[in-house]
């Protein structure tokens, strides 16, 4: 079993190594090939006594483990008191955030890092990688455009849940959501997440420059920090996530706007200022409600944002909407054609499914995502 310090000490971390509970019980664990900012991530040798592995988040140096215990012990205890009260919404939160489940201590007794749910990487992508895939990011599949509007939804409904147990997401980047083969997201990092417990306030951590919120910004002292922050942020990945990577402050100007946060702080965006390269598709495939809905949630008065209840209804009246055209793409016709290659002839999509239902591709993969996505539900907030 394994000494604090000579965890600390030796670089690289070791390969493989035993550690224990809170409850004083030994598991053994192994290095996987992730780490983070803040630590490296270990997989235990064996299963929980469901059968189901973990992921051990061991801290860099002491420093950071100290800084961090407080906060870990405050979100452990808090999901236990969730799940007293509330155990279905537990249960949903439990398999889409990778909440910490217990701390891990060295052999000597020092707070090293913490358990939590082990997600298989090689049965996942994150949604950075999802929006920067070719097949994906230039609609290269008939399937691309439903594909990322079933990601979107699944986004924003994973996000509703994180706010639900209460947290503030904060550090909302891409690499922080995985995206299962079903299309299921996880969010990762939740030690990084704020909230409020037993009258102690636990604010987010670090946020990306290029993602910040307006009241993220230093200048900008009139708001503070709160779920709304992550309306604003789940709006951006939303939009990039149709808009091959763009963010809504990508856009033509016709006028010099100053830099970034400049236009943040203004309420500038796509949808008010100038127009997307000519290259992006056209906004309109975002959906009739969704262009009602996404610009308002980047507003910069945090307080005019509205619900994501919002926002996964619009995304979800898509899936009512979309049409396959004669070249088999699965769209939003946008001016009685198909973006992607201009087709003017459309069916509706289980009338292709249909009288195309002997085809093993890409029909089967169709019918099968399509399935799942009118089968959705909205969870009321």
């Amino acid at each position: 079993m394994a000494k604090a310090k000579e965890i600390w000490s030796n670089e690289p971390f070791p390969e493989e190594m035993t550690v224990k509970t809170d409850k004083g019980y030994p598991i053994k664990i192994k290095k996987s090939n992730f780490r983070g900012g803040e630590g490296i991530i270990y997989i235990t040798e064996r299963g929980d006594k469901y059968g189901n592995l973990l992921a051990v988040k061991i801290f860099n140096n002491e420093k950071k483990a100290k800084e961090k215990e407080e906060k870990i012990s405050a979100i452990i205890d808090r999901c236990l008191e969730l799940k007293n009260k509330n155990p279905n919404l537990f249960e949903k939160i439990k398999n889409h955030i990778a909440i910490p489940r217990v701390k891990i201590y060295s052999e000597d007794g020092e707070f090293i890092g913490f358990a939590m749910t082990y997600i298989d990487s090689s049965n996942s992508t994150t949604l950075y990688k999802f929006i920067n895939d070719e097949k994906y990011k230039f609609y290269s599949t008939n399937i691309a455009y439903q594909a990322k509007n079933k990601v979107a939804y699944n986004f924003v409904k994973t996000i509703r849940l994180a706010h639900k147990a209460g947290f503030i997401i904060g550090d909302l980047h891409t690499d922080n959501v995985l995206i299962t083969k079903r299309t299921e997201i996880i969010l990762l990092d939740v030690d990084n997440y704020g909230f409020i417990h037993k009258g102690n306030i636990y604010n987010p951590n670090a946020i990306r420059e290029d993602v910040l919120p307006p009241e993220y910004i230093e200048k900008n002292t009139k708001y503070s920090i709160s779920q709304e922050s992550d309306i604003y942020l789940t709006a951006v990945h939303v939009y990039s996530i149709f808009m091959m990577g763009f963010t809504p402050f990508n856009f033509v100007r016709t006028e010099d706007l100053g830099d970034e946060n400049d236009i943040k702080l203004s309420g500038k965006n796509v949808f008010n200022t100038g127009s997307p390269p000519p290259y992006l598709p056209p906004l309109e495939i975002l959906g009739k409600k969704t262009l009602q809905v996404l610009p308002k949630c980047l507003d910069a008065d945090p307080y005019k944002r509205p619900k994501l209840k919002n926002l996964q209804e619009a995304l979800r009246e898509n899936f009512k909407n979309m049409k396959v055209c004669s070249n088999g793409h699965v769209v939003l016709p946008v001016k009685n054609k198909c973006f992607i290659c201009d087709s003017t002839k459309f069916s509706e999509v289980m009338e292709s499914i249909h009288r195309k239902e002997n085809k093993k591709f890409p029909i089967k993969i169709l019918k099968n995502l399509f399935s799942k996505a009118i089968k959705f539900t909205i969870v009321s907030s």
